[in-house]
């Protein structure tokens, strides 16, 4: 695989997945508006957006990354750096724990627009 190949994938704007949910995390707050959060893969940043009833009420910074073959290097806007392992499989990316590859530290499932 040539290596735009694989940063092409990752691009876009992920939900994180919990256990046994087919849905993307979401919250219903007291007005019924849905909130929901989603980590959007530029082409060297990683941004959180978080959402109320589809519309962008909040965008942070949370890293720049480097893809190394399955690796991810992190490094968040103290300087700070954590690499792990990734997969992603259809519309999921699973990214574990480098030094403990069965430790999950979370899944994604890919945000169609």
């Amino acid at each position: 695989m040539a290596c735009g190949e694989k940063s092409h994938d990752i691009l876009g704007c992920w939900s994180m997945e919990f256990e046994g949910e087919p849905d993307s995390y979401s919250i219903v707050l007291a007005d019924d508006s849905v909130c929901t959060s989603e980590l959007c893969f530029k082409r060297d940043t990683i941004y959180m957006e978080v959402k109320t009833d589809s519309q962008v009420v909040k965008k942070e910074f949370l890293a720049k990354y480097i893809l190394k073959e399955n690796v991810i290097l992190l490094t968040d806007r103290y300087g700070k750096t954590k690499e792990c392992l990734f997969k992603i499989e259809g519309n999921m990316m699973i990214v574990r724990e480098i030094f403990n590859p069965h430790e999950v530290i979370m899944r994604l499932r890919r945000v169609s627009k």
